[in-house]
Formats: C-alpha cells, sequence, structure tokens
C-alpha cells in the first residue's frame, strides 16, 4: 500500500489513515487494553480494543507492532538542550567510563589539548565518584598535564568546576580575590585558590574568558543532538538554556528561530529564558517576544535560580548539611543564589505575566520559601504558573502547600541512581527517606515531571523510568541499594510523568497523550521498558519514534 496515499479512479489524491497495532497502548485517557492507533496525517483519530476496528480494512495503512507497547512522545520538561548538544559536539568527554582516576585524566588532557583547535579545553560531567581518589582534582593535578591551554572542567551537578592555573592567571584570580556574593572560591591552607569554585558567580569569573561559541556552531550542534534525542524517544523538550556566561541567550534563540524557519527543526522545543538578576529581568522578557511560535517551537517561560546543589552542599537546607551519614558539617546550610530583596521584585513582575516560571530550588528552606511566595502572589492575583526544579527533600507540609497552590514539579529520579549515594551521605540518615518523593506527588495528584536536566544525567529516559519504579542506587560500595521503596511508582504513573504532565508545564495542549485530536507523537517500545533493570539502561531506546505522524527514528 502506498505510503501517503491512492489515487482515485477521478485522479483525486485519497489520504489513507494509518492504523498502528500494539500488545498495549499506556497514556493518559486511554484504557490499556486498546492495542490500536488510528492516525489520520498528523492527527490521532483514536484508540480502539480488539474488535472495534477492522485492521484488514483498505482505508487503513497498517503497521503491526505486535509483541511492543506504544506510548506518547516522552517530553523533557527540564533540560539544557543546547548546553548538552556544545559539549557533545566541541568539549572534552567526561564520561563515567572515562573517569578513571586524576591520573589518567591528566593524561586524557595532554592528548586532547593537541586535538582541538578551541583555544580552551572545556568539559561538563566531572564527578569524584567516578574517580579512584574520590575526591575533585585541584590546579595542582591539572597543571601537571602536557598542555598550554587553560582548563575549566564542570561538575557534573552543574554547580561546581575546576580550573588550571592558566585559566585563573587569565581571570585575574589569585588569593586577594574575594568570594562572589552567592558563590565560592576554594582555597589551599596558604589562601591560594585550589582552582575548585562553586556556584555561578564563582564560576563566571573564569567563565566569562571562555570564548563565545558562534551562532552556527549552535546550530550545528543543535542538529547533531536532535537526532539522538529523538532516536530516545525524547519528542519534544523544554531547554532551559544555560546557567552561566556560555551560553549567549538571543543567539541561542535566533539559533532555534532559524533551524525551524529552514525546516531543520525535527524535535518539538519549548524555550524557557534564564533570569540570574534584576538587571537582566526585562530583556528576558523581551527577548520572549522574539521566540517564533510553531508546532515545533514554543515559549516555555522562565527559570530562576534560588539556590545551589545538593551534590556540592550548596543548596540552602533548614538543618547543616552532613559530612557523612551521621555526621554533621556544622555551619553549613547553603548559598541563596539571589539577594532576596532582587528575587521578591523579579518574582511578582514574572506573576503579573501570563506564563510559567520555573524555579530551582534544592534544598528545603529554599523550597519553603518559594511557596510562601507563589502563595502570595496567587492571593494577591498572580496570573503565572508555577513548578519547582528538583525539590529535593520536601516536607509534608511542601507537599500539602503545592497540592493547594497547584504547584507543579521538574524533578530528577534519575539521580538517585546516579548520584543517589552521593546525595545521601551529604543528607544524612534523617533526612534520607523524604529524598525524590514520586509517590507523595502521584498520591496528592501533583503535577510532577520525570526529567533529566541533562547535561547533569543522561538524556535517556530509561534512567528516569527505572529510577521512578525501582528506587536502586548505583554505588554498590552504599549501604543502602534501594532508597525508600514507599515512593516508587507504576510504570503507567511513570509515564503519565513524561508525557502528560509535562504537557501542561510547556502548555501545549496537543501533545503528551494519544487521546483523539492530539498530534500523533507517539513511541514504540519493547515491552521490557515496562521491567527495567540496570542491565537495560544504556541498550533500551524505542524501536519507532513519530511526530506528527512522520517516523522520523
Amino acid at each position: 500500500m502506498p505510503l501517503f496515499g491512492d489515487i482515485e479512479g477521478n485522479g483525486r489524491f485519497r489520504m489513507v489513515k494509518k492504523l498502528y497495532r500494539a500488545d498495549s497502548i499506556i497514556s493518559k485517557g486511554v484504557d490499556k487494553s486498546c492495542k490500536y492507533l488510528l492516525v489520520d496525517g498528523k492527527t490521532v483519530v483514536g484508540t480502539f480494543k480488539e474488535g472495534e476496528i477492522n485492521p484488514s480494512s483498505p482505508d487503513y495503512e497498517f503497521h503491526d507492532f505486535e509483541g511492543y507497547i506504544i506510548t506518547p512522545g516522552f517530553i523533557d520538561a527540564h533540560n539544557h538542550l543546547l548546553t548538552t548538544a556544545l559539549q557533545m559536539a566541541f568539549g572534552f568527554d567526561l564520561s563515567p567510563e572515562k573517569q578513571v582516576s586524576i591520573k589518567n585524566l591528566v593524561m586524557r588532557i595532554s592528548r586532547f589539548s593537541k586535538e582541538t583547535d578551541f583555544p580552551w579545553i572545556v568539559g561538563r560531567g566531572l564527578n569524584p565518584d567516578y574517580l579512584e581518589e574520590k575526591r575533585l582534582p585541584t590546579r595542582y593535578d591539572l597543571d601537571t598535564a602536557d598542555n598550554d591551554k587553560p582548563v575549566f572542567l564542570i561538575h557534573q551537578s552543574g554547580h561546581a568546576a575546576v580550573c588550571n592555573s592558566i585559566a585563573l592567571e587569565i581571570s585575574g584570580l589569585d588569593k586577594n580575590f574575594p568570594d562572589p556574593p552567592g558563590g565560592k572560591i576554594e582555597r589551599d591552607s596558604n589562601g591560594e585558590p585550589t582552582g575548585v569554585l562553586y556556584e555561578k558567580s564563582a564560576m563566571d569569573i573564569v567563565r566569562a574568558h571562555i570564548p563565545q561559541y558562534s551562532k552556527e556552531n549552535y546550530k550545528r550542534a543543535l542538529n547533531l543532538v536532535q537526532d539522538l534525542y529523538l532516536r530516545e524517544g525524547i519528542t519534544c523538550v523544554k531547554d532551559t538554556g544555560g546557567n552561566g556566561a556560555l551560553i549567549i541567550e538571543p543567539q541561542r534563540v535566533d539559533a532555534i528561530n532559524e533551524l525551524e524557519r529552514n525546516g531543520q527543526l525535527k524535535i518539538r522545543i519549548a524555550i524557557a529564558l534564564p533570569i540570574f538578576n534584576l538587571d537582566n529581568l526585562e530583556s528576558m522578557i523581551s527577548l520572549s517576544d522574539k521566540i517564533i511560535r510553531t508546532e515545533r517551537v514554543m515559549f516555555g517561560g522562565y527559570k530562576l535560580f534560588l539556590d545551589g546543589s545538593g551534590v556540592s552542599k550548596t543548596a540552602w537546607v533548614k538543618e547543616d548539611w552532613n559530612i557523612d551519614m551521621d555526621t554533621k558539617e556544622t555551619g553549613n546550610r547553603g548559598i541563596v543564589s539571589w539577594d532576596l530583596s532582587d528575587f521578591g521584585k523579579v518574582f511578582h513582575r514574572l506573576s503579573e505575566i501570563d506564563t510559567n516560571i520555573s524555579i530551582h530550588a534544592i534544598g528545603d528552606a529554599a523550597v519553603e520559601y518559594i511557596l510562601n511566595l507563589i502563595k502570595k502572589e496567587k492571593k494577591n492575583g498572580g496570573k503565572a504558573t508555577y513548578s519547582i526544579v528538583h525539590a529535593y527533600i520536601p516536607s509534608d507540609q511542601d507537599i500539602e502547600a503545592m497540592k493547594e497552590n497547584d504547584v507543579s514539579i521538574e524533578t530528577q529520579p534519575s539521580f538517585i541512581y546516579l548520584l543517589g549515594a552521593q546525595i545521601a551521605k551529604n543528607l544524612g540518615r534523617g533526612r534520607l527517606q523524604r529524598m525524590f518523593p514520586m509517590k507523595s506527588y502521584v498520591r496528592n495528584k501533583i503535577r510532577a515531571c520525570i526529567t533529566s536536566d541533562s547535561p547533569v544525567s543522561p538524556f535517556k529516559p530509561s534512567y528516569g523510568i527505572f529510577s521512578s519504579m525501582r528506587r536502586e542506587v548505583k554505588n554498590k560500595d552504599f549501604e543502602y541499594s534501594v532508597i525508600n521503596s514507599d515512593e516508587r511508582i507504576s510504570f503507567e504513573e511513570a509515564v503519565n510523568c513524561y508525557t502528560a504532565n509535562p504537557s501542561e508545564i510547556i502548555r501545549n495542549k496537543n501533545i503528551g497523550s494519544l487521546e483523539k485530536g492530539k498530534l500523533a507523537d507517539f513511541l514504540v517500545w519493547d515491552k521490557k521498558l515496562m521491567d527495567l533493570t540496570s542491565e537495560d539502561l544504556a541498550d533500551i531506546k524505542p524501536k519507532a519514534v513519530y511526530v506528527s505522524g512522520i517516523r522520523v527514528a
């Protein structure tokens, strides 16, 4: 049967609807006993059970995926798409299997220095848990490389970095340089910077000197990565932009707009704009008007950063961070990224706009603070909707406030598997059972979204699905193999958190489920997705990926 239709006897073109069969269709609003999905052009006509539709009808082009399941296309509602793309296209590879030891890292820097024509060596994903020494390298380690280029290696969390002495010298960062507001410069016993920098304000002292990638670099990187995302089952992504000086936001908007206008965009992108201070508030509001609105490109709201990281112990918490499971690090309750007076002004201004505001708040003090602000703005008639990003350890009272104020969550269960041991040690035994409470969100009907926060964790959706259902920890040396099994969710609930829920956050009612009238973004999966093991994670991916009814992978 022809792919697009038939020529009738009178010469007119007749479109043929496409009928897809699987063992089950897992989607919000669809009975999972349905086995057939009918698509007309780019739109879902309906879903049907066995006997409700005739697959042999000449009116349908039949595609048989017996033995597989169908889900909507996955939507990653918190993802640094361009940051991931640039790192994959141009950066120093810091994937876990490449981080064997600091000595090996230094040898690889020596080799990479001779292979790249970029004037700096920039990497993303450094994690001491992957290194034999179980510590971050310092400038003194990096300086032993056979390399005459400045080095800037970003921690996996994105909230710390390590640089060599050349990078420090270029940046003027010496022992007399004070810690910037909201940041920390690690120093040795003589007061000299070790090359380790915590949080955006400290990292940007060095990062501001790294040459910028061009708009053509942006487009080349995005073209590379969009195909990789599609092959993993991500048909839409909210790109939350950069978290520092490496990304030029107007240039990011221009690059995505141009890819769409030139017909090169295959994945849907909701562009969210980050706001770091009061000074760039109005420019970001103006920039939102330059984002074109099409079926593939949309405005995804604004992103604010309130605190630091749970991995580097800079998130804003009510009780001191821990040194280990049972010992407190006295006096360390994290860092607030803003002057709170300025933050309140920005938050109020954005709340007057009919948009979504996503707020990075990891610690329980940060979550409580932002929930109180949301409650105030809602009481005063604010137009915005809100989502909290990360929220590692919300209290029962926080969850109740989320429910009462219709606050969504953009969270990362994949961290349980990939970073769970590290985060748990920082939190300590007393806070461990509150980590990423997925079942509590579902039970309280809170709009929770499973996201990757790539490049912090892999953008492969299988990691988020697996961790939501299993809550296993990758580090076999950690005393807990599972973190709070009571917070496991079902496969169907996990799919909903990756499809229908994020479609509401990005405000696109045309995707996220396979209900009648929706755009036909869907995935065909091996049934092992419903019962993943850790051994499956690297290999599992969809058999087929469709966007607007067209197979793209």
